[in-house]
């Protein structure tokens, strides 16, 4: 069959992820919609949505995915031990995951930009620097919560 289109009607879509449910009320493969978050907006939270869509699991859980191999027992580190973060860091995740979204130049430029200002505050934060703070807020990053 050529393009997922034309799939029959109950095929299975080779590029379409599914979930189905412990007590299905169906046999069939339900589809599953997701919300792409981004790690200037969503902290932990994108971190986590990484795991979930590019690794197998059983348990859903945050801490099920850490492995033993992970030192700090961070989401972050996670990422690292298992391949999806590489040496591009987050912006290289981003880039990839902006393109599998369809994001032209300039929205995938904005994301980056809105990163790097991210970056900066946490940097800052972590480093105790109320003016830089203050001046990353100011280019826009002071509306980022990281839980």
């Amino acid at each position: 069959d050529g393009a997922d289109g034309d799939a029959p009607a109950g095929a299975i879509i080779p590029s379409a992820r599914y979930v189905v449910p412990r007590q299905a009320k169906s046999d069939a493969p339900q589809p599953v919609a997701i919300k792409w978050l981004e790690p200037d907006q969503h902290g932990e939270h994108y971190l986590y949505q990484q795991l979930v869509l590019k690794t197998s699991f059983r348990d859903s859980t945050p801490s099920s995915f850490i492995s033993d191999s992970n030192i700090t027992g961070t989401m972050f580190e996670e990422l690292s031990v298992r391949g999806i973060l590489r040496e591009g860091g987050l912006e290289q995740l981003l880039e990839e995951d902006a393109k599998a979204r369809l994001r032209n130049t300039e929205q995938r430029e904005a994301m980056r930009e809105r990163l790097k200002n991210h970056e900066a505050v946490m940097a800052a934060v972590n480093e105790g620097d109320v003016d830089a703070v203050h001046g990353a807020a100011a280019h826009g990053a002071g509306d980022d919560t990281m839980t």
